[in-house]
């Protein structure tokens, strides 16, 4: 599911609106899934959210803000300068225990993009045919890209080096 909705306040930074954001969305994912069991099984424990979410398949939310994603992935205290935003990420820490799974994805793989922006959109109606996407492994993308800024600064230096020298022929 993906919806797109202004928050309900001013907030002073990207991080802080995208923690609000996610906030919101980890409630609906709850709601969502306790109904979506309810309907698959009338007789779950759907009175009963936590029971009902712990026996529930586990769910994902793709975000493609990698400081929210670092502040709620890090197992000691978030720890920012803004501190609703802290507090707020605290609760999605506690709430995603219910069978919530956060995965970070580049901002150009994110889906939902072209629902509000101006760009490509063939890759969403690639997922809404086929039911399918694959997120792949962070660490691995991190590294990726880390050996692509590192080969860059390799081929920067190298140039730099040469032009500094002297044809002597």
């Amino acid at each position: 599911m993906w919806y797109s909705r202004k928050i309900a306040r001013v907030v002073g930074s990207t991080l802080a609106s995208e923690t609000y954001a996610l906030s919101g969305s980890v409630d609906l994912l709850s709601w969502l899934r306790i109904h979506w069991a309810w309907i698959c099984q009338p007789s779950s424990a759907w009175k009963d959210p936590e029971t009902c979410l712990s026996q529930s398949p586990e769910a994902y939310a793709v975000v493609d803000c990698k400081s929210l994603y670092d502040l709620i992935q890090k197992t000691t205290i978030p720890q920012c300068q803004e501190h609703r935003v802290m507090l707020e990420a605290l609760i999605i820490k506690d709430r995603l225990k219910e069978g919530v799974v956060v995965k970070w994805v580049h901002s150009a793989a994110q889906l939902a993009d072209s629902l509000t922006k101006h760009m490509d959109c063939s890759n969403l109606r690639k997922f809404l045919q086929t039911g399918r996407c694959i997120i792949h492994d962070v660490d691995e993308i991190l590294r990726a890209r880390a050996d692509k800024r590192s080969k860059k600064a390799w081929v920067e230096q190298d140039q730099i080096t040469t032009m500094g020298k002297v044809d002597t022929t």
